[in-house]
C-alpha cells in the first residue's frame, strides 16, 4: 500500500484523469490502470490533509482513533460551497467500530448539543451532524483544527488490503450528497503510535 500527495489546480482541468504505472527494481512494469477519471475540484473548500492518530498498534488492542479536520478558512452555509449538515468517518475493513463509547468532539466542532454523532457498526461508518433536520441552516465552522476520537478493535493478523481511512463532508444528514471526500493513509500493526 502506497499514498502519493499532489498539489491541486485551481480549477478542475478539461482532461481530468490519471494514470498509474507500478514498476519493480528492474523497472519491469508490474501493474498499471491508465487513463482514469479524477475527482473535480471543490471551488471554496480550503482544508488541509487530514491528520490520523492512534494510542496503539497492536493486534487486537482496543485504540483509540483521532481524526483532525483542519479548515484554513470558514465553512460558510451560505458560501458557492452550500451548506455542511454532517461529516462522515469510514474505517477500513477488518477493523472492529466500538460503538458503546461514542465519539468526543475535542475541539469544538459546531454540532447540536445532544444528538450529533451515530455510530454504524457493521458498515464501519463513523457520522457527525452539524444540524437536527435539514430544514436547520447550520452555523459556519470557522478555520481551525478539530479532533474527533472514537474507539475501534485493531485486527488480529493482517491489516486491510485497502489501509485507507476516508472523511466525506455532507450536504445531507445521511451522507448520501457529498461535497468532497479526504483520504489518509492508515497505519500497519506494531507501528510506533
Amino acid at each position: 500500500c502506497f499514498t502519493a500527495g499532489v498539489t491541486n489546480p485551481a480549477f478542475t482541468p478539461a482532461e481530468n484523469t490519471f494514470s498509474i504505472i507500478l514498476m519493480d527494481g528492474n523497472r519491469k512494469v508490474v501493474d498499471a490502470k491508465m487513463k482514469f477519471e479524477g475527482p473535480r475540484i471543490v471551488q471554496g473548500l480550503y482544508l488541509r490533509p487530514l491528520i490520523l492518530a492512534f494510542s496503539s498498534t497492536m493486534p487486537l488492542d482496543q485504540a483509540e482513533i483521532q481524526v483532525t479536520l483542519w479548515v484554513q478558512a470558514d465553512l460558510d452555509p451560505l458560501s458557492a460551497l452550500g451548506p455542511v449538515r454532517a461529516l462522515q468517518i469510514a474505517i477500513p475493513e477488518r477493523y472492529t467500530l466500538i460503538t458503546r463509547l461514542g465519539v468526543q468532539n475535542l475541539d469544538g466542532l459546531p454540532t447540536p448539543e445532544s444528538g450529533w454523532n451515530q455510530l454504524y457498526y457493521a458498515e464501519r461508518l463513523v457520522r457527525v451532524s452539524f444540524v437536527r433536520s435539514l430544514s436547520e441552516v447550520p452555523r459556519a465552522i470557522p478555520a481551525g483544527q478539530y479532533r474527533l476520537s472514537f474507539q475501534v478493535r485493531l485486527p488480529e493478523f493482517w491489516m486491510p488490503n485497502v489501509n485507507i481511512w476516508l472523511l466525506s463532508l455532507c450536504g445531507d444528514l445521511s451522507c448520501t450528497n457529498l461535497i468532497s471526500t479526504l483520504a489518509v493513509r492508515g497505519f500497519y500493526l506494531n507501528d510506533p503510535a
